[in-house]
């Protein structure tokens, strides 16, 4: 039980003014927070590390503990958005092992049915039942960690595909 502490879960509907600040000491106790977030609808930014990254419909997010974070909502087209902030050791071995060092990861993933899932097996949780609960949710957190960051893969070769298709377009035309 020990492994994962979930410290918040929610939804967060459209909002012009929705904007949050995470400075990396919050959560120290815990050894930092980890964020993990599924846009479904709008669009909005994520400002680390003196970087800015656009969000949409779609979009899984994971912002890395140990970072100063800032997000928000676009004004014209307000994110709707589930989320989970955790801690614990559980979530780090994770990312480790999937390789996630970034301070923002972000994947074309949907990840809505999972966090969905998550929030049922959360609602059910009491005292007698915290641990059996927090481990079914680390199993749900495993599972849209790895889910996300295959997705980040494909995306990653796409992009090569089409950069070396136009390499052999160009080739191609040089080289009749």
């Amino acid at each position: 039980g020990k492994g994962l502490t979930v410290i918040r879960m929610g939804e967060t509907f459209p909002s012009p003014d929705y904007y949050v600040e995470r400075t990396a000491r919050i959560f120290r106790g815990f050894g930092g927070v980890f964020v993990l977030e599924y846009v479904i609808g709008g669009e909005g930014y994520i400002e680390c590390e003196g970087e800015t990254y656009h969000v949409a419909a779609g979009d899984f997010y994971f912002l890395n503990r140990g970072f100063s974070h800032r997000y928000f909502s676009d004004k014209r087209n307000p994110m709707h958005k589930i989320w989970l902030n955790a801690a614990g050791p559980f979530v780090a071995g994770i990312v480790s092992a999937l390789g996630i060092g970034e301070p923002v990861f972000i994947a074309h993933y949907d990840a809505e049915p999972l966090f969905r899932k998550m929030q049922r097996t959360l609602s059910s949780i009491d005292y007698s039942n915290r641990f059996l609960v927090y481990d079914r949710v680390a199993l749900i957190v495993t599972e849209m960690l790895l889910g996300a960051a295959a997705a980040k893969r494909d995306e990653n070769a796409a992009e090569r595909d089409i950069v070396y298709e136009v390499k052999r377009f160009i080739d191609a035309g040089t080289n009749p």
